[in-house]
């Protein structure tokens, strides 16, 4: 054999490896992975997702061996996070080195990877077919739920996408979220069985009946709504750009100039009927051991009569500025502090890393997040109770107000300087319209100046709001709570009880597989 010969062989041989059909299954699931992104806010191309979970389905239903479902699922979950969540740890490149930064690229790649990987490894313990498609809806909505309340990491939920859609929107405060990702999974992923031959139109004639009845539900709801206004309140929503960056200006929060600063900002338009007023997470900083310091600047340049929600980092002392409180405080209309709420859920990496606790930096901006108490309410004068909700505790479903003690409104104070141009600040957004639907409440959303300040009804519609990148303040009235929804009063109960039914029946009971 002369050297022509060799050298084509071995070219024959690389090429064959390269292109082995297992090699391509896993290139098309990280590029569906990656695709799938496009129907998630802002984009909301809601049409990729036929495709992309089509894709995935097909290949997990096809695959050859266990190990290629996994590897199949895990990277379509590993193209998601890394189109749709590469901006949460761009502050650490940024404060950080490169090698830090890719570190935790590799930990929200591989974290984004198994709660997809795992879901499509046990969907092939069932045959192929109908019973196998069914089990990974299920086990792909149950690993949101896993990871929405065991590991604190429920941000983008597939669910996010029918915000573009109001109508279809309001299955939510039905089936909740999690149910919404199963309905998402089976609706998009059923056109895969319509490749196969011979075609097996049940899924996609089942999937039509599921958008119509949807469909339905949400035009019934919508008209019968009547949004109500509570009378004699005004809020004001302050989209504010200040935000201290780490270990900068500590020693000189007592100093009247940004109270002044602030105060200005907040009044630059006439306040007219204004009875509260929200500013953004991480307003101010006040020390638990010298907390008066500020104050006297305060009494002297707030406005009188008006209630102040604010967003405040609390420190146990100047000498200690690594353990912070995530707090939002209250200034009633005698310029006296009266409640005080401290932040008690994070979410991985940003705020805490997973199994290690504090012992590596994260996003959080001036050191070690110290865990609230629990959901709180409000009771504040002149206006109904109000659950206050920091920052992206918006995106827990369920666990953000106390049902034993139902608020009438959410104030979500937020800081989103972090996301500059990125998708972050509409998939908080997006979050925020679910909870409203979910708990038939409506949410007052104040954030920084990358973020999008909302006033958003009980259905989930923004009905105000301010564009990010701006400085300015949105007048709002506030609409009245609907009563407690199904999902309100059942959580995910329902849910859970349907997963394990229609798994055990794909389990025990034969179905065709064509």
């Amino acid at each position: 054999m002369n050297f022509i010969q060799k050298f084509k062989k071995k070219g024959q041989s690389f090429l064959s490896f390269g292109i082995k059909k297992k090699n391509i299954r896993f290139f098309c699931a990280f590029l569906a992975g990656s695709l799938s992104v496009c129907a998630y806010p802002p984009a909301y191309h809601t049409s990729a997702l036929f495709l992309a979970f089509s894709a995935l389905v097909y290949l997990i239903n096809e695959a050859e061996s266990k190990t290629e479902a996994f590897f199949s699922g895990g990277l379509f979950g590993g193209g998601l996070s890394l189109t749709s969540l590469f901006y949460a740890v761009t502050g650490l490149y940024e404060s950080y080195s490169l090698p830090v930064y890719l570190f935790f690229m590799s930990v929200f790649f591989l974290f984004c990877f198994s709660f997809t990987a795992i879901p499509a490894l046990l969907a092939c313990s069932y045959p192929k077919g109908i019973r196998r498609f069914l089990a990974f809806c299920v086990l792909a909505a149950l690993s949101e739920w896993v990871r929405t309340y065991i590991f604190n990491g429920s941000w983008n939920l597939s669910a996010t996408v029918l915000t573009k859609y109001p109508s279809l929107m309001q299955i939510d405060s039905l089936i909740g979220p999690f149910g919404c990702c199963f309905l998402i999974y089976f609706i998009f992923s059923s056109p895969a069985f319509l490749l196969k031959k011979p075609r097996n139109f049940f899924p996609a004639a089942a999937a039509v009946l599921f958008s119509v009845a949807t469909y339905a539900y949400g035009i019934n709801r919508l008209e019968q709504a009547q949004t109500e206004y509570v009378p004699g309140v005004s809020l004001r929503l302050a989209q504010y750009k200040y935000q201290p960056n780490k270990g900068e200006e500590f020693s000189s929060f007592d100093n009247p100039h940004i109270f002044e600063k602030f105060i200005d900002f907040v009044t630059k338009k006439p306040l007219g009927n204004t009875t509260h007023v929200l500013t953004p997470e991480n307003t101010f900083i006040t020390s638990l051991e010298t907390e008066p310091f500020l104050f006297p600047s305060w009494k002297k340049e707030a406005p009188k009569d008006i209630t102040f929600l604010t967003g405040t980092v609390r420190i146990r002392s100047m000498k200690d500025l690594e353990n912070t409180y995530n707090s939002i405080i209250v200034f009633n209309d005698q310029k006296k502090i009266s409640h005080i709420y401290d932040k008690w859920k994070f979410v991985p990496v940003g705020e805490y890393i997973p199994f290690l606790g504090r012992k590596l930096p994260t996003l959080t901006l001036f050191g070690n997040n110290i865990p609230g108490d629990g959901a709180k309410t409000f009771h504040l004068k002149d206006i109904p109770p109000v659950a206050p909700v920091s920052c992206i505790e918006i995106i827990f479903p369920r666990v953000l107000i106390d049902h034993k003690d139902r608020p009438q409104w959410i104030a979500n104070i937020s800081n989103e300087t972090k996301y500059l141009h990125a998708p972050g600040a509409a998939q908080a957004l997006a979050a925020a319209q679910l909870r409203a639907v979910e708990e038939g409440l409506p949410v007052a959303k104040t954030t920084s100046l990358y973020g999008i300040s909302a006033l958003i009804n009980p259905y989930g519609i923004i009905e105000k709001s301010l564009p990010r990148g701006i400085q300015d303040v949105l007048d709002t009235p506030l609409p009245k709570a609907l009563p407690p929804t199904f999902y309100s009063e059942w959580g995910n109960l329902p849910f859970l009880v349907f997963s394990f039914c229609l798994l055990t029946v794909c389990a025990f009971f034969h179905m065709p597989s064509r």
